[in-house]
């Protein structure tokens, strides 16, 4: 009797105490899922209402806060869907902080999501839910490596992405999220292409994206978002059009973005984020007819980017790529009016845009794109300051943007570092230094050559043109020149 009532005992200890263990972790599934959906509501709903405003500011303490609870959950107490909502949280997380220009703090939310969705993955194979959720951690940390300089793995977690979007779309194909999940992996991983300069295979990818964007911008032509994911693709189109040397065809996608953005702006003028696309397309637009010599409509798109910039960053001038646009539309105004003859006017605006540089530079001093932008500012300013006869202000400048650009070899950055040193070699023959402008020309040719002579990027033509002139390489500057007027180019500063 004794030994049953044990028995009893023991089986009744035992079921309380599962019962007791079963409701513990019922209420920590219940907090858990409550600080998820707390996460998601201050990172993610609230940003949504706060970003077209230019707000991003407010979050920044409960981001914090976010990615510290975030750190201290164990994957191995949560179950699939629990994985995936904890990765949602934590990729709007990233998000918020790529906004505001803190990369490391976004790449360690994103790598923190990766680390969740692989284990999803892992134990639910078949799950659609959590390989999507993969696929956004993926191009998280891809997007997040990109912007931090390192392509090789950044392009890893972009194919990544693009692999599961097709994926996604074979398992489902009346799945309207997942094509387009289809369309955005080939646009991440042209965006990396692009940078590497593989511009056709860049474009091989661009074609599958626009294909598909196409399609859902022309069935519904009132969609606000689909309208506005087509015109961005042909944005990215137009360009990769502009640096193989097909600038008519470049322009023609450019006029198409400009007129769905121009149209999204005026629906909705309160929506800061149609106007920073609309303000994108006039430095698109401004770009490519300034290259094709059209000095009065570049400068009617410069203005017009820079008026939107301007309202953008009054309301919200902590935003870090804001700020950024702004100062090189400044730069590049200052540019066209030391062309047009107004040195004084242009340093003004040069001025404008170094200041707003520096503000960006103290945020994350550490940013290669940054560094690389400032000293694009100071070149143009070496330009203006050579304008205007300062000759030995325009070395000082000229000696500050090639003094940034000398650590960046990257691919991306050859054209700045050769027309940096093109504008030191011409501030030393300002100064009387003729022998010393020599070797300063040298070593922009020794830079820029290599890469410009299989190129069809007429920006690279120009600075290596430019250089040939300076080096007195008559015949080989005009077959030069000849090639850049065969296809519509008029470079301004490149005269013989």
């Amino acid at each position: 009797m004794l030994a049953l009532l044990g028995v009893a005992k023991y089986t009744i200890d035992l079921q309380h105490e599962r019962a007791v263990a079963k409701a513990a972790e019922a209420e920590a599934r219940q907090r858990r899922a409550q600080a998820d959906d707390l996460i998601g509501f201050m990172v993610g709903d609230l940003r949504k209402k706060l970003e077209p405003v230019g707000r991003l500011d407010v979050l920044d303490s409960a981001a914090t806060k976010a990615l510290e609870y975030a750190r201290s959950l164990d994957p191995s107490a949560l179950d699939t869907a629990e994985l995936v909502r904890a990765s949602k949280a934590l990729n709007q997380l990233g998000d918020v902080r790529t906004g505001q220009g803190h990369l490391p703090d976004a790449l360690r939310a994103f790598s923190r999501s990766l680390e969740l969705t692989s284990d999803a993955v892992r134990r639910s194979p078949l799950d659609n839910d959590a390989q999507f959720a993969l696929g956004q951690s993926e191009f998280g940390v891809g997007n997040s490596l990109r912007m931090l300089g390192n392509l090789p793995e950044a392009l890893k977690h972009m194919s990544a992405y693009m692999n599961i979007g097709e994926l996604l779309a074979k398992r489902d194909p009346a799945n309207m999220p997942y094509q387009l999940e289809r369309a955005y992996g080939h646009s991440a991983v042209a965006s990396i292409l692009e940078v590497q300069g593989d511009l056709k295979r860049a474009l091989e990818h661009l074609h599958v994206t626009v294909d598909i964007k196409r399609a859902l911008a022309v069935t519904a032509p009132n969609d606000a978002d689909r309208q506005s994911d087509y015109a961005g693709t042909l944005d990215r189109v137009g360009f990769d059009l502009q640096r193989l040397g097909q600038l008519n065809e470049g322009r023609q996608n450019f006029e198409g973005e400009l007129a769905i953005f121009t149209n999204l702006a005026a629906r909705d003028p309160q929506q800061m984020i149609w106007r920073t696309h609309l303000a994108s397309s006039h430095s698109y637009m401004g770009g490519i007819v300034e290259l094709m010599g059209d000095e009065v409509t570049a400068l009617a798109q410069r203005r017009a980017e820079l008026a939107l910039e301007e309202e953008l960053h009054k309301h919200d001038p902590a935003n870090a790529d804001w700020t950024r646009n702004l100062a090189m539309t400044y730069m590049r105004i200052g540019d066209l009016q030391r062309r047009g003859g107004d040195p004084r006017a242009a340093l003004a605006s040069i001025a404008s845009a170094e200041e707003l540089v520096r503000s960006v530079l103290l945020i994350d001093a550490r940013r290669t794109s940054w560094q690389r932008d400032f000293a694009v500012v100071e070149t143009a300013r070496a330009r203006a300051q050579l304008a205007a006869g300062n000759a030995r202000g325009a070395l000082a400048a000229a000696d500050e943007a090639v003094r940034r650009l000398e650590p960046m070899m990257d691919r991306g950055s050859i054209r700045y570092i050769a027309d940096a040193r093109l504008v030191r070699g011409d501030a030393l023959a300002a100064n009387g230094r003729g022998a010393d402008a020599r070797a300063a020309w040298e070593t922009a040719r020794a830079a820029i050559e290599p890469l410009a002579r299989t190129s069809t990027d007429p920006q690279l033509l120009d600075v290596w043109c430019r250089t040939l002139i300076r080096l007195n390489e008559d015949s080989r500057a005009k077959r030069l020149l000849d090639r850049l007027m065969a296809i519509g180019c008029r470079p301004l500063d490149c005269s013989m």
